[in-house]
């Protein structure tokens, strides 16, 4: 039998960290973890957190949670209230293949590229409105408003909602706070409600008309949490990897010369960024509906894993002095935005927003510098991104 795996122990309170990241990379690939009282295990290889994806015996969902169908693990845990929403993530083949293909009718690729001038639009009105004579915060200036902006025009949010709708997905990422999931839900509701009532030609009343091959369409249920995550995922993760990726070009200001120089595109910039601090670290959970062996170890029938996009992008055996941060890198590949079923749909648009908004930051303020080298981070679980991040602009 299989030795027990590392223990790692992350601090609700403080947290995750760097030195958690770093650490599960390094324990890896396949990492006991105690997290808010619980015992899981983690999954931070690269081609074993692939593997654990793409394996059909491999389900999302509570129902396949063994310690919480036996009543060890309360069903008020954030953690189970987290695994427990019906959005996509917890669905499974077939029924996840039809939500998706449905969600895929509405969510184009002709959708997400007509966008483009939407960001760009964006970018320049909240670059105008900094006075560059003052240090600013990346994240109130440009990383928030830009994807709060793309996703409350493509979902039809109006602009005065969008800060309070921005606070729950954050609550919603922190991992503690059991009580936000309804808060979210709610909004949602009465959203879709209003677009039934007065239809637009936003994604909501796309989605409340599109239908399969076969004629079905979204039920009312899968209809709210498909929006939940979309707005999940339209502001929280992408308003982190903006934060992210300014932070880490303004750190290695020979990496942002070979950028701006236009020795290396922007867009291998942006895969560099995406792999080396991801916004979304880990999210909880899979569960195999039989024993694996993964990584050396054994993994039990119903009990749960954290899939550890973060550390896996830092696998020494995939890439090269993986903590450096190196846009010439040849081969950038990650998992930031999954692998498999469960790949992002949301990815194409993320891509699109940081290979606008970079260049356009960068073009606007050559001069940029970050004005305080003690960042502060967000206090969460999951997400990786500062809670402010000061710069100057070099022109005062």
């Amino acid at each position: 039998m299989s030795s027990p795996a590392p223990q790692i122990v992350l601090d609700t309170e403080r947290g995750l960290t760097e030195a958690d990241i770093h650490a599960l990379a390094e324990h890896g690939p396949v990492v006991r973890l105690s997290v808010m009282g619980l015992d899981v295990w983690a999954v931070t290889g690269y081609e074993e957190l692939r593997t654990l994806m793409a394996d059909p015996e491999v389900k999302r969902g509570v129902e396949h949670w063994t310690a919480v169908a036996q009543g060890k693990v309360p069903a008020e845990h954030p953690l189970v209230k987290l695994v427990s929403m019906g959005s996509m993530l917890s669905k499974n083949p077939p029924e996840h293949t039809r939500l998706r293909r449905l969600v895929q009718h509405a969510f184009t690729t002709r959708r997400v590229e007509g966008l483009r001038p939407v960001v760009q639009e964006l970018t320049r009105a909240c670059l105008d409105r900094i006075d560059a004579s003052q240090p600013f915060d990346i994240n109130a200036a440009l990383s928030h408003p830009v994807p709060v902006g793309v996703i409350g025009r493509l979902l039809g949010i109006p602009e005065t909602d969008q800060p309070a709708l921005d606070s729950l997905v954050t609550r919603l990422l922190s991992g503690t706070d059991a009580t936000v999931h309804e808060e979210l839900y709610a909004y949602v509701a009465a959203m879709v409600a209003a677009r039934r009532e007065q239809p637009d030609d936003g994604l909501i009343s796309a989605l409340l008309h599109v239908h399969d091959d076969d004629g079905s369409t979204l039920s009312e249920e899968d209809l709210m949490w498909t929006v939940v995550l979309l707005v999940d995922a339209g502001f929280e993760t992408t308003v982190g990897q903006i934060s992210n990726s300014v932070r880490l070009l303004l750190e290695h200001p020979d990496q942002l010369a070979l950028v701006t120089s236009g020795e290396v595109p922007w867009e291998r910039a942006v895969e560099e960024c995406l792999r080396h601090t991801a916004s979304v670290v880990m999210l909880p959970f899979c569960f195999p509906t039989r024993e694996k062996e993964l990584g050396g170890y054994t993994i039990g029938a119903g009990e749960p894993v954290m899939m550890v996009y973060g550390a896996a992008n830092r696998d020494s055996r995939v890439h090269a002095a993986p903590k450096v941060f190196d846009v010439t890198r040849s081969d950038s590949r990650h998992i930031t935005f999954g692998h498999g079923p469960h790949h992002c749909l949301g990815a194409p648009l993320a891509r699109l927003e940081l290979n606008v908004v970079l260049p356009e930051l960068f073009a606007r303020f050559p001069k940029l510098a970050l004005a305080e080298r003690d960042i502060p981070r967000v206090k969460s679980l999951f997400v990786n991104r500062p809670s402010e991040l000061w710069v100057t602009a070099g022109m005062g």
